[in-house]
């Protein structure tokens, strides 16, 4: 359990240094050719990472066994990098995250309610308090 929580707030740093790095890139060369060079050089360390690990591709059979809805990770992923290229620069990045974070909340409790989780409304509780200490430190920030 611990390497899991330790692993999450390290992905969510290289997360974070991801989101401005796209940003500037896109700036420099528009939004949909920064998303696209994105998504090619993770591709590209993809294919290395497969290839030198020997790691078997699925099998037809594999595929269409996965349900049809998953496969729009894809375009929902550039969707979300191309987004963050238009709110990044923007925004100080902060905030940035903060509403990229209160989203992810927001998607997280609703998913969490449509599989019959039972801790719904501790969910709730705990996404509004925490966008609310979020939404206080960034006006603190601001006065500062």
């Amino acid at each position: 359990m611990m390497f899991a929580i330790i692993l999450g707030v390290v992905i969510g740093c290289i997360g974070i240094l991801n989101m401005v790095a796209n940003a500037k890139l896109a700036e420099r060369i528009g939004i949909f050719h920064g998303t696209l060079i994105n998504y090619c050089g993770a591709s590209v360390i993809l294919l290395f990472i497969i290839f030198n690990n020997h790691i078997s591709w699925p099998s037809p059979a594999e595929l269409g066994a996965v349900p049809w809805w998953v496969y729009f990770g894809g375009p929902i992923g550039v969707a979300v990098v191309a987004g963050l290229n238009v709110i990044v620069p923007r925004l100080p990045v902060m905030f940035s995250a903060l509403i990229t974070f209160l989203g992810q909340m927001t998607a997280s409790i609703i998913i969490d309610w449509m599989l019959g989780h039972n801790s719904f409304v501790g969910n709730v509780v705990g996404g509004v308090l925490i966008a609310c200490g979020l939404l206080y430190n960034s006006y603190i920030g601001k006065e500062q």
